[in-house]
């Protein structure tokens, strides 16, 4: 929702201001914001959609530079800027946010601000001192030639945050496997065990959800299960934890998957008794996964290895359906025993009869029609 009552005199670029939230947050915060912004005919936009915020606050893929930005304030210059950020501080004291990855933030308030295109596109261009054009990158919050409005101390303390908040130096990085609001998947060179892992990252607010739950939480949750299944053949060893600042991290061995090619039905039934036996006795430990799917089983030459459990929940729990991926879950079921087992059969179709993601997704209301017709084309084709 747009509110531009002077949007004449809008710079073309200039300083943004952007206020994070965290879901919980949002309405009390946009009627403490809306009044302020309205009343003194400031220029902003926010998410009245808040299902349109929580989707843009995972992160996912483009999404990662706008995660946490749910209203964007735009100042009419360098005066106006300072006099609407002290005004902020001041209302907004109490709230607080996920973090934005690549703005400047001002410290213990959820405010944020960078320099970038106002009035244009998002292939706009902005312009240098001498006229020449550089692309609006949101990967950094102010060109080299723009002064920060608000002083050296800033910038120094947020060099200072992302200089301490680096990983041992027994690992090096070697690849970024993902990268999102709740954090980051990293390839990287164990120097001490002389082989590659898997370090998983979470920030202690990326898409804090409704319930308080963060990145930081379900790591720490990820690694509770590591510790007290540490001993099965079906996860990948964990070999070490730490946590930095406001992340947590763990390290897991780098497993080989095999060629899709060799992944058949002969492949599945072979290994697949072993994976039901493994859940089997996780259920039976009174847990639950709550998010069983291909992208979350690594196939090995000689073993299904299963990954990610994060949302792995104790089956006395309060549950939502909230957690899951959709093609996975049936419509309007509450997580448990019986429907991790569904998401398996679900799994398991999809690898022997080679079903795609994308298909699956847009599909997954008939997939037990689908499969059934599959299965008689194949029976009637003997």
């Amino acid at each position: 929702m747009y509110h531009h009552p002077t949007f004449d005199q809008l710079p073309t670029q200039g300083w943004k201001i952007h206020i994070s939230a965290y879901p919980a947050d949002t309405l009390m915060m946009a009627k403490v914001l809306v009044r302020y912004l309205v009343c003194n005919k400031v220029n902003f936009k926010f998410f009245h959609n808040l299902v349109d915020y929580y989707r843009i606050c995972a992160g996912i893929g483009e999404q990662y530079t706008q995660a946490g930005k749910f209203f964007t304030i735009y100042p009419l210059d360098y005066d106006d800027f300072i006099n609407i950020v002290v005004r902020l501080v001041n209302i907004l004291d109490g709230f607080s946010g996920p973090k934005i990855v690549f703005d400047n933030h001002i410290p213990s308030t959820c405010i944020y601000y960078r320099y970038g295109v106002i009035r244009g596109t998002i292939k706009s261009k902005i312009i240098d001192f001498d006229g020449n054009e550089h692309n609006d990158d949101r990967t950094i919050y102010k060109p080299h030639w723009v002064n920060d409005p608000l002083g050296d101390e800033i910038f120094q303390s947020k060099v200072k945050e992302s200089s301490s908040n680096k990983i041992p130096s027994r690992y090096e990085i070697k690849k970024v496997l993902s990268q999102r609001a709740k954090g980051g998947v990293y390839e990287a060179f164990d120097k001490k065990l002389n082989c590659m892992v898997i370090i998983k990252e979470g920030r202690r607010h990326g898409e804090k959800d409704l319930f308080g739950v963060s990145g930081f939480d379900r790591i720490m949750n990820e690694l509770s299960f590591y510790k007290f299944f540490s001993n099965d053949g079906c996860l990948p060893e964990l070999i070490d934890n730490f946590t930095i600042l406001g992340y947590a991290y763990i390290v897991i061995e780098k497993i080989e998957s095999i060629k899709e090619h060799k992944i058949d039905k002969a492949y599945i039934e072979l290994h697949w008794p072993s994976l039901e036996k493994f859940i089997n006795k996780v259920h039976k430990s009174g847990f639950i996964f709550r998010d069983i799917k291909k992208d979350n089983l690594i196939m090995s030459f000689n073993k299904i290895i299963m990954i990610d459990f994060e949302t792995v929940s104790h089956i006395t729990w309060e549950q939502s359906n909230l957690t899951g991926t959709i093609a996975y879950k049936k419509d309007g079921g509450i997580p448990s025993a019986d429907s991790d087992f569904y998401a398996l059969y679900v799994t398991k179709n999809q690898l022997i009869y080679n079903i795609s993601n994308e298909s699956l997704v847009n599909n997954y209301k008939y997939f037990e029609k689908i499969i059934k017709k599959i299965e008689k084309r194949i029976f009637n084709s003997y």
